[in-house]
């Protein structure tokens, strides 16, 4: 079985991923596995039933910096012979990650508003 990912709103062809190519022989059952590129086990390193997180076969930071909003869809293959395969169910979870400031930077600014308090107060009082 193959699953790829993609976003079809992209051209040209839209940015794929292989999520999952012929892994785990006869046993490849995929139940409740979690494609994730910071998952500690690459999905060629499992056995079936993959049931857990893995790194799928490609990086999903493909997708970085692309707008999530579009058609995705799931490409699923099933080129074994005389296998055969159900999807019962499968969902996507778009995260995006902000930049966090850095300790010292909030400190800064901390420091900044409470001057600007203080000399606020000074003019007033």
């Amino acid at each position: 079985m193959a699953l790829r990912f993609q976003d079809l709103d992209r051209e040209p062809g839209g940015t794929g991923v292989l999520l999952f190519n012929r892994r785990g022989g006869s046993s490849d059952n995929l139940l409740g596995t979690i494609f994730d590129d910071s998952a500690p086990v690459h999905v060629s390193g499992g056995w079936g039933p993959f049931a857990g997180r893995f790194r799928p076969e490609q990086p999903l930071s493909a997708f970085n910096g692309q707008n999530a909003g579009g058609t995705w869809a799931l490409f699923i293959s099933d080129v074994a012979y005389l296998d055969e395969g159900f999807l019962n169910a499968w969902s996507l979870e778009i995260t995006e990650i902000t930049a966090i400031p850095e300790p010292s930077t909030l400190v800064l600014a901390g420091a900044g508003l409470l001057g600007v308090a203080l000399l606020a107060r000074r003019r007033a009082g």
